[in-house]
């Protein structure tokens, strides 16, 4: 960039911290606001060590149970939307931003769209 060499690793620290500072400020913020007594971390994001650090500090003298599941539980659907796209897009299948989604679409469906 401009000429700048880029220290990917400290670039994606940075976001890292970015991003973890945003979601515990929005749980803060939740909990303060709904009289939060359970707080469950669920999802891809739920296997990042870092917040996963951060929600047992911050909630770790408090009453509000902190969930976390073990890190064979924490996947998503990041690779397989990602093969779909690939699939879809090898078949030259496009299409704009108003289609929507529908939980129940099969891949084969794709020449419905």
């Amino acid at each position: 960039m401009l000429g700048h060499e880029i220290n990917v690793p400290n670039m994606a620290k940075s976001f890292q911290d970015v991003a973890i500072k945003e979601i515990m400020d929005r749980v803060v913020r939740a909990t303060t606001l709904y009289k939060v007594k359970e707080i469950v971390l669920a999802g891809g994001v739920s296997a990042n060590s870092y917040l996963r650090s951060k929600i047992k500090e911050k909630f770790n003298d408090s009453d509000i149970k902190v969930v976390i599941p073990p890190l064979w539980a924490t996947t998503n659907n990041a690779a397989m939307i990602c093969k779909v796209g690939e699939y879809l897009y090898k078949k030259e299948l496009f299409t704009d931003l108003s289609i929507g989604v529908d939980s129940s679409w099969k891949i084969e469906d794709d020449n419905k769209f």
